[in-house]
């Protein structure tokens, strides 16, 4: 079991530092031509966020449990809110990467795109389904904590999402440097529609 939570830890961990290192490449361009491509952005950033937040929330509970500081409820706890927390992002901004996805995948009939619209379309199906069982059970573990535990909750994932929403921006922060060289070519044509 131990196994399987480090495993899943590290490929959450390694997806959030690729939206976050896909948004920092694509901002310049995005912000120039603003639209879907700035939604589009926007997502990979939300998205990394989210999957940082998950990967905070576990680290900081598993280690404060394994020194006492905290019992297996407000551990439970932690975890609900957690997710309760990132879900809704994670299904929007994951159908819209999905959608953009499919287009990509549509247009090049290129093996890695097919490939990752197919991977896109099953997370966010397994998201979204999840969804619907896992909120109802999140929600009523929240319910059972006292207001003590609840306080120590809240401050627990609201220093996920803090770590995480850092650790994203820098990540975007670098990319961005690193790939300052984009140049519009044309002016986008903009539409009314």
């Amino acid at each position: 079991m131990v196994v399987l939570i480090g495993f899943l830890l590290l490929l959450n961990l390694v997806i959030s530092i690729w939206n976050s290192y896909a948004a920092g490449i694509t901002l310049a361009e995005a912000r120039v031509l603003r639209g879907f491509p700035l939604l589009l952005n926007w997502s990979a950033r939300v998205m990394s966020i989210c999957g940082f937040t998950y990967v905070f929330a576990i680290l900081l509970t598993m280690f404060l449990s394994s020194i006492g500081q905290i019992d297996a409820e407000t551990a439970e706890g932690v975890f609900s809110m957690t997710y309760i927390a990132v879900i809704v992002p994670v299904v929007g901004f994951g159908l819209v990467i999905t959608i953009h996805s499919w287009k990509v995948a549509y247009e090049t009939r290129h093996p890695i795109a097919i490939g990752l619209a197919g991977w896109n379309t099953f997370a966010t199906a397994y998201n979204t389904v999840r969804a619907f069982t896992m909120v109802p059970k999140a929600y009523s573990s929240i319910i059972k904590l006292g207001s003590g535990k609840t306080k120590v909750v809240i401050f627990l994932v609201a220093t996920a999402a803090f770590l995480a929403i850092i650790c994203s921006n820098s990540i975007v922060a670098y990319a961005a440097r690193n790939h300052a060289d984009f140049k519009l070519k044309e002016k986008p044509k903009r539409s009314l529609a």
